[in-house]
């Protein structure tokens, strides 16, 4: 029986049906599979042939994007991974895909999520979190992303203060501005049934 073991950068070797020394290799390095976006067909992060492998990426793979005719979009039923995956500002997810990053993410991804318009200043309003870092709103985000707009100077982005016993809601007013907290709630509300994005790191 022969027995292969990594202890840090070490790997050691030993034929355990004798009593002989373990040889030991050092400096190992364990290397993910690359693969570089082409768009040679379309912009289905899920499709092969877009893909210089001619294979979807897993998590096994570390990802290169560049800038190209058909940027890559992570459609509503992609469950899209990578280890490490480097991207020219260029990745969009689609409201209801995901994309899992194993190592590390450099450069920006733009995701979507779609929310539904109801009548009523009550009504409409959505908890979102941004899953990404560096997502700024201002007046110029509100018009982009179709927010509504309330009494006096009230935006449709607010938080909620535990800390008051009233007017506990904390609303986006005009003129100002902010960056969306990663993975914290937000309520929203839109004009019409519309996705709403947040571009950023992962």
């Amino acid at each position: 029986e022969i027995r292969l073991s990594l202890v840090g950068s070490e790997m050691c070797i030993r034929d355990r049906s004798t009593a002989g020394d373990y040889l030991i290799i050092d400096n190992v390095t364990i290397e993910s599979t690359q693969a570089t976006w082409t768009g040679n067909i379309d912009t289905d992060w899920g499709t092969a042939a877009n893909w210089d492998t001619g294979a979807v990426p897993t998590t096994g793979y570390n990802v290169t994007i560049p800038d190209l005719t058909n940027d890559p979009i992570i459609s509503a039923t992609t469950g899209a991974a990578a280890f490490n995956i480097t991207t020219s500002n260029v990745l969009t997810i689609a409201s209801g895909g995901s994309l899992i990053v194993g190592g590390t993410s450099t450069g920006n991804v733009t995701y979507n999520r779609n929310l539904s318009f109801t009548d009523g200043i009550l009504e409409g309003w959505h908890m979102v979190g941004s899953p990404v870092v560096g997502q700024a709103y201002d007046n110029a985000y509100v018009a982009a992303n179709s927010i509504a707009s309330g009494t006096v100077d009230n935006k449709g982005i607010a938080t909620y203060n535990n800390g008051v016993a009233t007017a506990n809601w904390d609303y986006f007013q005009d003129g100002g501005s902010g960056t969306f907290d990663a993975a914290a709630g937000y309520s929203v509300k839109t004009t019409v049934t519309t996705d709403v994005s947040f571009t950023g790191t992962v």
